[in-house]
């Protein structure tokens, strides 16, 4: 029997290329995201006791409201960004390897991250951050709130990170469900290979004369 040749459809169509690549960017965002909430909460932890003594003044009667927000903030930022530099490389090994059940997968961590991402992103929630704003109005006091409460420029990441996550995510998903994807992918299942992208020669030879037999 003659050796059978390589697969014709090995080469990765761009739709895929780019949503692997989008998914590196997402764990990449999401360990960025792990790295400035341990540093926020480690902040909080250790102005605990200086915030306290702050909050019994009456112009700084918000600050442990605002303390108590960030922390749930950095929590819950914490737990998106760690399954996002977790699965994010998870999902995209198994969409390189075209196995059956890839794409439900890719959906699966993403409509997860979507919905982290729009919960801590929703202004009226409780995990929402907002800058410290001073009752009366100070710019002194809130410099000073401030300083306490949030590791500079953690607020700026925080809210970077969220909407390159969201962005990065929808892209993914729209890319899950281009034409040359499932077509790929299909063509990839429908001999049950759930394997590599390319074969070497010698893995094609092996699998030819085994279908010989």
């Amino acid at each position: 029997m003659t050796a059978a040749a390589p697969r014709s459809d090995t080469v990765r169509p761009r739709s895929i290329r780019l949503a692997c690549w989008f998914m590196l960017g997402i764990a990449l965002t999401g360990l960025i995201h792990v790295v400035a909430s341990v540093l926020e909460l480690r902040r909080l932890d250790a102005n605990e006791e200086a915030l306290a003594k702050l909050a019994v003044r009456p112009e700084f009667s918000g600050v442990v409201a605002a303390a108590q927000g960030l922390r749930i903030a950095a929590i819950g930022a914490l737990i998106v960004g760690a399954v996002a530099a977790l699965l994010a490389p998870v999902t995209w090994a198994l969409l390189r390897s075209a196995v059956r059940w890839a794409r439900r997968a890719v959906l699966t961590l993403h409509f997860v991250l979507l919905g982290g991402v729009i919960l801590l992103l929703a202004p009226d929630s409780t995990t929402g951050i907002k800058p410290y704003r001073d009752p009366m109005g100070s710019a002194a006091n809130e410099d000073v709130a401030a300083s306490l409460l949030a590791v500079p420029g953690y607020l700026a990441v925080h809210y970077a990170a969220e909407v390159v996550l969201l962005v990065l995510a929808a892209a993914v998903l729209v890319l899950s469900f281009r034409e040359s994807t499932t077509e790929f992918l299909r063509s990839r299942w429908s001999d049950g290979d759930a394997q590599v992208w390319d074969m070497s020669p010698s893995l094609a030879k092996l699998r030819g004369e085994r279908t010989a037999r």
